[in-house]
């Protein structure tokens, strides 16, 4: 693949030579057995040159050909033969410019796919949140919020296009929308002081929060520290620059906590539990409570098997509940790409319930 640099050197400097200096120690960094010397000063492509006679110097464009196609070490490459070009001690190279550069083009690629998929899950959230919240005016969801979309009332193009406000906001937009409108027009103030009775209820009209609902307003609060470190990744790929490691670590922090919301916002419920975790607990209630107590043996029914289980020790009766337990969690649990999206531990609901069933246990002879 071919990298596109502008060199700015000493008038003395032999640039190709030089180059193939430093692209010889970046290939032995890299490979156990570099291009000959023939591979390498075809690789070296002087585009144009012009002299600076009075300061003495010249400037180059040249092109690199670098000889593999796999991003990770054509990237790490490219980065060292950087490194010997700018570093060379006396080597007359003043400075140094890279441009077209297809292994950071790939790299960049990476994470615009990952953006993509980000923001469309944080407009699927943010769309499910403002929906169930007002439940009418659906091209109108940002109505009492203080940001403006891009394309404001296109009622018509958002439905031909199947899109809503969240399609025309900026990235920065996201951590505001839980911000109230202030009214700027007498009109405005003369609606909301005719829904209001004294000063108290005039102020709370104009200083709370437009979703009330708390779980979806922490989601929202909680947009404002996580899509900092998002948007400036998303700002070096559409800029087309190299993104540094540090806003690369910070990214990926921010990404996987933005996820873990977007799926407990969407799956947790009320009183912070997962709808299948209850789905078990029922299971294993309606399991015990409904089970045959024979002499040595405990039966229950099976709802995923359709017949009875036996279990004829403490150990096999909670290895089976675990197994009941387990299979309904599975049954209720949200899948992605053919896989649950979350993983369920059985083991503290059974010793609840067979806690519970304490005393019917231990009338077996069994030691819980």
């Amino acid at each position: 693949m071919k990298v596109d640099f502008i060199i700015l050197s000493l008038e003395n400097v032999d640039i190709v030579q030089y180059c193939q200096i430093c692209l010889a120690k970046a290939y032995d960094d890299n490979y156990k057995e570099p291009p000959s010397h023939e591979d390498l000063m075809s690789a070296i492509e002087i585009r144009g040159m012009k002299s600076h006679k009075k300061e003495k110097m010249k400037l180059c464009r040249i092109t690199v050909d670098f000889d593999t196609d796999d991003i990770a070490i054509g990237g790490r490459i490219v980065k060292e033969f950087c490194t010997e070009i700018i570093s060379g001690v006396d080597s007359g190279i003043v400075h140094l410019l890279k441009l077209y550069d297809p292994y950071l083009k790939a790299c960049n690629k990476i994470y615009a796919d990952e953006i993509f998929e980000i923001e469309m899950r944080l407009r699927e959230a943010l769309s499910f949140v403002f929906i169930d919240e007002y439940k009418r005016n659906y091209y109108n969801l940002l109505r009492d919020i203080s940001i403006k979309p891009l394309d404001d009332n296109q009622t018509e193009q958002f439905q031909s296009q199947w899109e809503n406000e969240f399609f025309y906001l900026l990235f920065s937009h996201y951590s505001r929308l839980n911000e109230r409108k202030i009214p700027n027009k007498v009109t405005d103030l003369i609606q909301i002081v005719e829904q209001t009775t004294d000063y108290q209820s005039f102020r709370q009209m104009l200083t709370s929060k437009p979703i009330q609902n708390e779980t979806y307003s922490d989601f929202l609060a909680s947009l404002k520290t996580l899509v900092d470190p998002i948007e400036k990744l998303r700002n070096c790929i559409a800029h087309n620059r190299t993104i540094p490691q540090r806003i690369i670590n910070d990214y990926e922090t921010a990404k996987e906590e933005l996820l873990e919301k977007i799926k407990d916002l969407f799956y947790v419920s009320d009183d912070h539990t997962l709808f299948w975790e209850d789905e078990a607990k029922e299971a294993l209630q309606s399991a015990m409570q409904n089970a045959d107590w024979q002499v040595n043996s405990v039966k229950f029914y099976d709802i995923h098997s359709d017949h009875y289980i036996e279990s004829n020790s403490i150990d096999e009766l909670r290895e089976n509940l675990e197994a009941l337990a387990s299979d309904t969690a599975t049954a209720y649990m949200p899948f992605e790409s053919g896989e649950p999206v979350f993983t369920y531990d059985p083991q503290n609901d059974v010793e609840t319930i067979l806690e519970e069933y304490r005393e019917q246990i231990e009338g077996l002879g069994w030691i819980l």
